[in-house]
């Protein structure tokens, strides 16, 4: 799998892409490593890009990927997801409703849906398949 992320400090907003085969051990690793950057804040908000995922997570594994982001308190900031396939999506949304005590969190298919829910133009945002890590 791959995971890069950028903050966006001056604009408050984390950006991340995940692309290829997901295992719960990846993702749970990649999200507490983008927590601890010291740039990170939990009350950004963010644009997660989980478009490129061939998947295999189970719907119990997004539940306990879940539970880790809600137990750590690792975002309080208003979240888009950007999906493209009914597995993603179904994934998403199990992971959508594990969460939502914590924080909101939209699926969209498109950038123009998770740009107007953000309120800013989030295509700006999105990382490409070549970029590393980074803070803006």
């Amino acid at each position: 799998m791959d995971f890069n992320y950028k903050i966006f400090s001056d604009d408050r907003l984390v950006s991340f892409r995940c692309a290829g085969p997901v295992t719960l051990e990846f993702a749970k690793e990649s999200y507490l490593n983008l927590s601890r950057d010291a740039a990170f804040d939990p009350s950004f908000d963010g644009i997660g890009d989980w478009r490129g995922i061939t998947t295999t997570m189970t719907p119990e594994e997004a539940k306990q990927l879940a539970h880790l982001v809600v137990d750590m308190k690792l975002s309080s900031g208003r979240w888009a997801g950007l999906v493209s396939s009914p597995m993603i999506t179904a994934l998403a949304t199990i992971y959508k409703n594990a969460v939502k005590r914590q924080h909101t969190l939209e699926l969209f298919t498109t950038i123009e849906g998770a740009s107007d829910y953000l309120g800013r133009d989030v295509s700006r945002f999105l990382i490409q398949s070549d970029q590393t890590s980074e803070v803006i």
